[in-house]
């Protein structure tokens, strides 16, 4: 007698597969759809992509993109395979304003983007603000 797993159980097992083998930040909300037969991540995100970055790079065949939304929001999603194949959608965003001069999307504009793209986004984050009075200034 064999047994075989649903689609749901699966799904559920590729994730469980994911969190454990990988030091990742806790995610905000867990979807399974056995429909799409995905993994659907919301992660959270604060000040920077970094949390994104820590999922995305557990993945295989990755593929992302960023979309300027008409609410004022860069939402960001990436897709890819992690364990036994399994298709995962991970999914978040940030407050365009936080990404002035970094990132150059009309309103209601979206377009693929690159991991290295999103790292040099989280690389800008990570620059300390400009003090006035303090750069360059030796004691």
């Amino acid at each position: 007698m064999s047994i075989t797993m649903t689609t749901l159980e699966r799904l559920a097992s590729a994730f469980w597969d994911q969190v454990r083998s990988h030091a990742l930040p806790d995610p905000v909300h867990v979807q399974f759809d056995p429909r799409e037969e995905t993994v659907v991540v919301q992660v959270r995100l604060t000040r920077d992509v970094g949390p994104l970055l820590a999922w995305a790079d557990t993945l295989d065949g990755v593929r992302a993109e960023w979309w300027h939304t008409d609410t004022g929001d860069l939402h960001l999603t990436v897709t890819g395979r992690g364990p036994r194949g399994v298709r995962f959608r991970l999914y978040s965003g940030l407050r365009m304003h936080q990404c002035e001069g970094l990132v150059s999307l009309a309103e209601d504009q979206q377009e693929p983007v690159s991991l290295d793209q999103l790292r040099s986004l989280n690389a800008q984050f990570q620059v300390p603000a400009h003090r006035p009075g303090r750069l360059g200034v030796l004691a």
